[in-house]
């Protein structure tokens, strides 16, 4: 992994068992071999919470919340793979807010031991799991996180993020909220401000 990134990649997908069974195989492609952390199974299960709101952008406060919740409800039930499989999904997003949300500054730094560029990229690596079911309640909001991300590091610099899809994703949270004005302004258009014409 480069240096910049997380020291690990976290992979979701949806799988179908053929006879109850699951080949997996793992090859690295290169001389530097490739390692394998941990591999789950769990069954698929329909969200147990709803959209947090009607727009893409999210209040922590409002993930804290719902983590609090679901985590009692995995404590007295271990059983709920629905409320666990959400838990997780929502442990990563609260993460990279958190690191979207501290900048530059310096005792972000020093309490995370990386600069901002790296949690910009740790905020990309931590969400693509998160995106990875369109039908998850916390879906728009992941996206809009991962778009506003890939938006300000290639503004950065074109060269960190040259397979960025922000343009991609913005272009689809627009037609999920037409009417959202950051939207429409990191798509190029420009707003008027009524405040500085008043």
């Amino acid at each position: 992994v480069p240096w910049f990134r997380l020291a690990y990649q976290t992979i979701r997908k949806e799988v179908y068992l053929d006879r109850g069974e699951a080949v997996f195989r793992l090859e690295s492609h290169g001389s530097s071999g490739v390692g394998l952390y941990a591999l789950e199974f769990r069954p698929v299960k329909a969200p147990v919470i709803r959209a947090f709101s009607h727009r893409p952008d999210i209040d922590s406060s409002e993930i804290d919340q719902a983590i609090s919740r679901l985590g009692q409800r995995v404590r007295n039930n271990t059983g709920d793979q629905a409320a666990s499989n959400q838990l997780d999904i929502l442990k990563r997003l609260r993460m990279a807010l958190t690191f979207y949300e501290q900048g530059g500054w310096g005792w972000a730094v020093r309490h995370t031991g990386m600069n901002q560029i790296q949690r910009m990229y740790a905020v990309i690596d931590l969400l693509q799991p998160v995106i990875a079911d369109p039908a998850d309640p916390v879906y728009f909001n992941a996206l809009y996180l991962l778009a506003k991300t890939q938006y300000w590091l290639v503004r950065e610099d074109t060269l960190l993020l040259p397979d960025s899809r922000h343009t991609e994703y913005f272009a689809a949270l627009l037609k999920q909220f037409p009417g959202h004005q950051l939207l429409r302004m990191y798509l190029g258009e420009k707003i008027e401000d009524h405040v500085a014409n008043a």
